[in-house]
C-alpha cells in the first residue's frame, strides 16, 4: 500500500504511543495498525512516523508492520512539506518538531496537556486517546 505521498495535503505522523498499553493495560498493535491505514487510506494523506516509533522494530518490541525509516520525520529523518499536520501519539519534543519546520498548520493529539505540543510546537493541541479520536474520524470519513 502507498503510504508516503510527498503531494499531499496533510502528513499524518504516528508515535510511539501506538505500541504501548492502552488503558486496560495490553497493546493494541492490530487495532492501531487498521486506524492508521484507514485513514490514511481514505484521507489520501501521507504517513509519517516518529523515530522511536521506527527505532521499536530493531528493539525486538511489537511494532506496526507497515512503517521503515523511510516514514522517520524530524531530526534524523525528514523535514516534509506538507500544507497541514496531525501528530498522535508523539511527545511534541525538539526531534519531533523539527520535521514539521515546513507545515504551516499542525495540529497534535496527546493525553498530556502539558507535552510538547502545547507548548506553542502545535497550532491546536487536543487532548484527548488517539484511539478514540481516529475511531471517530473513521466514522466522519
Amino acid at each position: 500500500q502507498q503510504t508516503i505521498r510527498p503531494d499531499a495535503q496533510l502528513l499524518f505522523v504516528a508515535g510511539a504511543g501506538w505500541t504501548k498499553k492502552q488503558k486496560e493495560g495490553a497493546p493494541h498493535i492490530e487495532e492501531a495498525a487498521g486506524l492508521i491505514l484507514d485513514f490514511v487510506q481514505t484521507s489520501q494523506s501521507s504517513l509519517g512516523s516518529s523515530k522511536s516509533l521506527v527505532d521499536l522494530s530493531g528493539e525486538g518490541q511489537a511494532v506496526l508492520p507497515f512503517l521503515t525509516h523511510l516514514h522517520q520525520v524530524g531530526q534524523t529523518g525528514s523535514s516534509p512539506r506538507h500544507r497541514k499536520g496531525l501528530a498522535t501519539c508523539c511527545h511534541g519534543e525538539e526531534p519531533h518538531v523539527v520535521g514539521w519546520r515546513f507545515i504551516n498548520e499542525r495540529r497534535a493529539v496527546n493525553l498530556d496537556p502539558a507535552c510538547g505540543w502545547a507548548r506553542g510546537k502545535a497550532d491546536v493541541l487536543y487532548v484527548a486517546d488517539a484511539f478514540e479520536v481516529m475511531q471517530e474520524l473513521r466514522k466522519l470519513l
